[in-house]
């Protein structure tokens, strides 16, 4: 290449790179027109909210905490998970429902406890622990809980079938 070309593409290349910089770089502003700044509306204190709660008290946990909280035996065996929380319509908490089994959640299957037959125990930095009498296997063996939404689901199917058709037999060869 001669001495002419490399200095003509060196120079296009010098161009063509501050031009994309140049583009890059961005247009002073005018100065916008000040306004004058808006009054300020004095401030009126809340409303107080009947039963407000703004701080978690010592002797409280959220239910979150409890969802996927450990069940464990006396003697502190793994045996379970909190999967949900069952709570009366007066608030108070009945009973969780407990995922027994499986792998992964495969192969699980739900059983509902009481409440007053659980001890809750803080667990540090796990949040808590819930210490349960019964055995990973009567838990095993115990009857699923199925909740309002699934035992309409049931019911639903279960008229269904009742409500179709029988298939009829084909007839007989002549």
């Amino acid at each position: 290449m001669r001495y002419d070309t490399r200095m003509t593409m060196a120079t296009l290349a010098l161009v063509l790179a501050s031009g994309a910089a140049i583009a890059q770089t961005p247009s002073p502003t005018s100065p916008k027109p000040t306004s004058p700044a808006p009054e300020a509306k004095p401030t009126v204190p809340a409303k107080p909210i009947e039963g407000h709660i703004t701080m978690q008290s010592d002797s409280t946990v959220l239910a979150s905490t409890l969802i996927g909280a450990q069940v464990v035996s006396p003697a502190g065996q793994d045996m379970a998970s909190i999967k949900d929380v069952i709570v009366k319509t007066d608030g108070t908490i009945d009973g969780v429902v407990i995922g027994v089994g499986g792998f992964l959640g495969i192969g699980e299957h739900s059983v509902a406890v009481k409440w007053d037959k659980i001890q809750l125990k803080e667990a540090g930095a796990k949040g808590v622990q819930l210490v349960l009498t019964a055995s990973k296997e009567d838990l095993k063996a115990a009857e699923p809980f199925k909740s309002k939404t699934q035992m309409e689901s049931d019911r639903k199917a279960a008229e269904q079938r009742s409500q179709a058709p029988t298939p009829r037999a084909p007839p007989a060869p002549k």
